[in-house]
């Protein structure tokens, strides 16, 4: 494992599927409040509504996959609990002084030294601590939401429509919201305690940083304000 690499990969399989999903919950609620937006432009809506709902069940589809060959969250916990000495000290001061070089800051700052004594590094339990996180919503995700990616976007099982929307009225977007702020949860605090040491973890699930950008960027496609510091 390069602990590196997929902490880097994680983190970009969950944001692919948070964004697509804030896309996806803002366009509906910007239509449901004016109706009118909708039908402004209503084949390239239909494109895009169904574009992102597609990649938001597929990319749930890729972190919960149970294949063997399928890099999920629960690999990603694997290969952290069997690699856990990369988030030591060494390897921490290492990522420390790579990052520097890339800053063009040469040679060994006066400062790391008390950074790395005063650091914190991830241990075992600190690890099964944040993958709970995760927990409560697990089980649907590997069962409900694996079932409509399989049947309904990566495959063409499910030939009857009403099938298909019997399975989709089972699912909730704050179900889908809450197991993936879980996992970039996980993820956040992964990063710091691989690239921080970090003393600050809160083993709390975290709402993701950059929900309003997305929103903002679908508000202004949706309705063409170009005020992007607006709130809502």
């Amino acid at each position: 494992m390069s602990l590196d690499g997929d902490v880097e990969k994680f983190g970009q399989e969950v944001e692919t599927a948070l964004r697509a999903f804030y896309a996806y919950k803002s366009a509906n609620e910007l239509f449901s409040h004016d109706t009118s937006l909708f039908y402004k432009n209503p084949h390239f809506w239909m494109i895009f509504l169904g574009s992102v709902q597609r990649t938001l069940f597929i990319s749930l589809g890729r972190l919960y996959d149970p294949g063997k060959d399928a890099f999920t969250f629960q690999k990603f916990i694997k290969g952290c609990r069997e690699n856990v000495e990369e988030f030591g000290r060494e390897y921490v001061e290492k990522r420390k002084l790579d990052s520097l070089r890339i800053q063009i800051e040469p040679g060994r700052p006066e400062w790391l030294d008390g950074f790395l004594n005063d650091a914190c590094y991830g241990k075992l339990e600190d690890i099964d601590k944040l993958a709970r996180l995760a927990k409560p919503y697990n089980r649907r995700m590997r069962g409900l939401y694996m079932e409509i990616r399989s049947k309904i976007f990566a495959h063409a099982i499910l030939h009857d429509e009403a099938a298909a929307s019997d399975l989709l009225a089972d699912t909730s977007l704050t179900e889908i919201e809450n197991a993936l702020t879980a996992l970039w949860s996980i993820y956040e605090q992964v990063w710091h305690m691989a690239y921080n040491g970090s003393k600050d973890l809160t083993f709390e699930i975290r709402p993701y940083r950059y929900k309003d950008e997305v929103h903002r960027a679908v508000k202004m496609a949706v309705t063409g304000n170009q005020g992007m510091n607006e709130e809502s």
